[in-house]
């Protein structure tokens, strides 16, 4: 009878060690982009990149083992802006040329956004710091680019009521099928009285391929100053959620 309890012991063991808790978790990720490199063709710098946030919002299957092993895949969907400012000198245009009203148009926001499919595993600690469990985690985001192009300007009308530019900007997304990002990951977790948790995290991402690029004019008195861009896609986010927890069933005893 002995032999057979001992049996039962591990049994029971190697049951309870396969135990995990899976959650399915709701999270949104301000992002401002680290990959932007601006490029002047003529002698004076009068564009700068604008830290417009982007965000990424989506849902995610998570699991984590009693071992602290941590997987989480799911669908997201992210914005990452093309966001600019051009240096204007009001000085520097016809009289009758653009007010302090069209200070606005100097600023470049162009919406585009598309859908993504994170993978990450890592570890969560069993330790708590305070209230918190830590997590880390790496992984891949993939995503389906098409080939497409946006573009911007502004104008103004002299005293003699024609029209003249003040600025333009194209930004062209080259087609990736599929766009491979690299991602890093650390959170803490909170659990609540229900079992479900809070989570807050730091999140980035980084491309080694191109995620746009494009060309820019300004049209000044003193001669066009023009320019080029591009950015990888690579950003650094925040990161808040929610997670709904789903616990598998407690291992049933070994029955001879």
């Amino acid at each position: 009878m002995s032999f057979s309890y001992a049996q039962d012991s591990i049994l029971l063991k190697q049951q309870a060690a396969h135990k995990s808790r899976e959650y399915i978790s709701i999270d949104v990720q301000p992002l401002f982009r680290t990959g932007t490199i601006i490029t002047r063709t003529t002698d004076k710098d009068v564009m700068k990149r604008l830290n417009s946030p982007g965000f990424s919002a989506g849902v995610d299957y998570h699991r984590v083992s009693q071992s602290g092993f941590t997987f989480v895949s799911g669908i997201h969907f992210r914005m990452i802006p093309v966001a600019y400012k051009f240096n204007i000198d009001y000085n520097d245009f016809p009289a009758g040329g653009p007010s302090i009203s069209n200070f606005g148009q100097t600023n470049v926001n162009l919406v585009n956004g598309h859908i993504y499919f994170p993978i990450q595993a890592g570890y969560t600690s069993a330790k708590k710091i305070g209230k918190w469990h830590p997590s880390i985690m790496a992984g891949v985001s993939l995503s389906q680019l098409n080939d497409y192009g946006l573009q911007s300007g502004s104008s103004y009308y002299d005293d003699s009521h024609v029209n003249h530019p003040i600025q333009n900007i194209r930004v062209d997304f080259p087609e990736h099928k599929p766009w491979l990002s690299y991602t890093a990951n650390v959170r803490a977790s909170k659990t609540l009285r229900n079992g479900n948790q809070i989570f807050f995290g730091v999140n980035a991402s980084f491309s080694g391929v191109r995620y746009n690029s494009g060309q820019y004019n300004l049209y000044q008195t003193s001669g066009k100053q023009s320019g080029t861009f591009s950015d990888t896609g690579s950003y650094v986010a925040l990161q808040f959620g929610y997670s709904l927890v789903r616990r598998y069933k407690e291992p049933e005893k070994f029955n001879r």
